[in-house]
């Protein structure tokens, strides 16, 4: 968010009034601006932040070697594999319906790692055999794509993670 004030102001005289009074109310539009979008993202809400328990149990995943950012991608992938529309009666980009069944795990710390050469796996959790089906299902047709099809080229995978403690941070607004 930025609002360049000096191209707005550079037919103007130096020191003229209406130059001051524009200079206000620039500023006072851009701190309304941005104490709006800090309202927006939460500052002034609490996060809940909970105990708990991971659940674990099977993770059918597609393991990569990209960008952490590549990882929302990858989900929205995965949710094609599944079926999944992310939109409503008008076409429209709605929320997704896969909030609690998909799933990232961070293999490392991108601080330490070159860019686009973290590991991570996306997939699913699920006992539902009919969904772990149809994303093995499409591993034959991974074989016929080519490297531009990324990541739909890349095999799922099945691996059991384990039940451990968690922590669990519920943003207001999310």
């Amino acid at each position: 968010m930025s609002l360049n004030y000096h191209e707005l102001t550079m037919n103007e005289p130096r020191d003229s009034p209406a130059k001051r009074k524009q200079h206000l109310v620039i500023c006072t539009i851009m701190g309304v601006m941005f104490l709006h979008s800090g309202i927006m993202a939460g500052l002034f809400h609490p996060m809940s932040i909970e105990k708990g328990e991971f659940p674990g149990g099977e993770f059918t995943h597609k393991f990569l070697t990209r960008d952490y950012a590549a990882s929302s991608g990858t989900q929205r992938a995965i949710e094609a594999d599944l079926g999944i529309e992310n939109t409503d009666k008008m076409g429209w980009d709605a929320p997704s319906d896969s909030a609690d069944l998909l799933f990232s795990v961070f293999l490392d710390n991108d601080g330490s790692i070159p860019g686009g050469m973290t590991r991570y796996a996306s997939g699913m959790i699920t006992e539902d055999k009919e969904k772990k089906r149809m994303l093995l299902d499409t591993n034959s047709k991974a074989e016929e794509m080519t490297a531009k099809d990324y990541p739909k080229n890349v095999k799922y995978d099945v691996a059991i993670l384990p039940k451990v403690n968690a922590v669990t941070v519920l943003h207001p607004t999310t």
